[in-house]
């Protein structure tokens, strides 16, 4: 796995493989790359290729590996995919999850249908957007889907874990939004850290510059950041949310002030703690970033109803705005417990954790939430 997708690139035979398996050999598709074991359950070869002309484009593009001497294939990633909102040919999204390690890249592809879902519901015009940014983007699920949808525009990535990046160019030239001899790229990643500042980075950076030429010229900015709330010495080394889980939601509504072009718009997902009724956190600070002089407000932190949170083994498994006492369910989590008992904690602790940074502070619950602005 460690070659893969550093040393691999798709070809385009690639995607149509894998459509004609998705498509008409569903559970074929599932078994193959769905199943955590960690990425799929070894196919028997005769059976894979009964479903598809060819296994070559899906060997060269180093999705499996072919053993010879058995009769057996074995995948080397997991491929989610985005079909239901995109309005597109489905993306395929591949990643390393589930491995537990502290740079797995998450799919997301649940939430990127979500935000899509919100954005033809309540934003998309008939402008095709030139510039779109995508605040990070992990494996590239939802500018992806933007850049399908919007073939004459440019999207760039930005995220701060490398593996992810490395994820996301892949998947680009997988789904056909860039080629493998393009000079010019439509779908682009840049290395940045969320939560640094842009005066942290030297004057001569090329990110830097780059960050700062694109200052309110950017048509549509999309977000659907990590949300961390594990105590800070086992969560993951990328999507670590801060003390309250919401640092970096928080700074990429500052970096979409910042981008915003007029008419403008910013769309994010995001997870807040708060009382029952409201996101407190992240409402601490909205009216800093989006003064209603200077924006149309669309949606002012509103609840996505009923919608599913909070992960335990790999899922979603309780409704918004959840009590934050539920969080105590993720410690029987097979990689949390691990890692917590490493650290010599135990259960009481992570109790106490969540009374001290949440509870006795009056946030008593996690609301999943969704922010959309136009600048004026």
């Amino acid at each position: 796995m460690q070659n893969f997708p550093e040393n691999q690139k798709p070809a385009p035979e690639t995607y149509q493989t894998l459509k004609k398996l998705w498509k008409n050999h569903d559970d074929i598709f599932k078994k193959t790359f769905q199943s955590k074991k960690p990425y799929g359950e070894p196919m028997g070869k005769k059976q894979l290729e009964d479903c598809v002309d060819s296994l070559e484009p899906l060997i060269d593009a180093g999705l499996i590996i072919d053993y010879q001497d058995f009769i057996n294939v074995e995948s080397t990633c997991q491929i989610n995919v985005i079909d239901r909102t995109s309005y597109t040919d489905p993306i395929f999204i591949c990643t390393d999850f589930p491995e537990h390690n502290k740079q797995r890249v998450f799919p997301y592809c649940d939430e990127a249908e979500q935000w899509l879902k919100l954005y033809h519901q309540f934003i998309r015009t008939t402008d095709e957007p030139e510039i779109i940014v995508d605040l990070c983007c992990g494996a590239g699920s939802i500018g992806l889907c933007l850049a399908k949808l919007y073939p004459r525009s440019t999207v760039i990535g930005f995220d701060n874990n490398p593996r992810a990046l490395k994820y996301a160019e892949y998947n680009a030239t997988l789904n056909h939004i860039n080629t493998l001899n393009q000079r010019q790229k439509r779908f682009r990643v840049l290395q940045w850290d969320a939560i640094r500042d842009i005066n942290d980075y030297d004057r001569g950076d090329d990110t830097r510059r780059e960050w700062e030429s694109w200052q309110g010229q950017v048509d549509l900015v999309c977000a659907d950041p990590p949300f961390s709330m594990n105590p800070p010495e086992i969560s993951f080394e990328h999507s670590h949310g801060g003390e309250d889980g919401s640092r970096i939601s928080h700074k990429n509504m500052e970096n979409a002030a910042y981008l915003l072009k007029e008419r403008g718009v910013f769309l994010m997902l995001s997870y807040s703690l708060g009382d029952k009724e409201k996101p407190i956190k992240l409402l601490e600070t909205f009216a800093d970033y989006f003064p209603e002089n200077n924006y149309e407000i669309v949606s002012k932190l509103q609840s996505i109803p009923d919608a599913l949170v909070w992960r335990v083994n790999g899922e979603k498994s309780f409704k918004a705005p959840m009590d934050v006492q539920y969080m105590i369910a993720r410690y029987n989590d097979e990689p949390f417990y691990t890692r917590f008992q490493k650290k010599g904690k135990t259960l009481k602790d992570y109790q106490q954790w969540i009374d001290t940074t949440m509870i006795d502070k009056g946030l008593t619950h996690l609301h999943y939430i969704w922010l959309a602005v136009r600048k004026k």
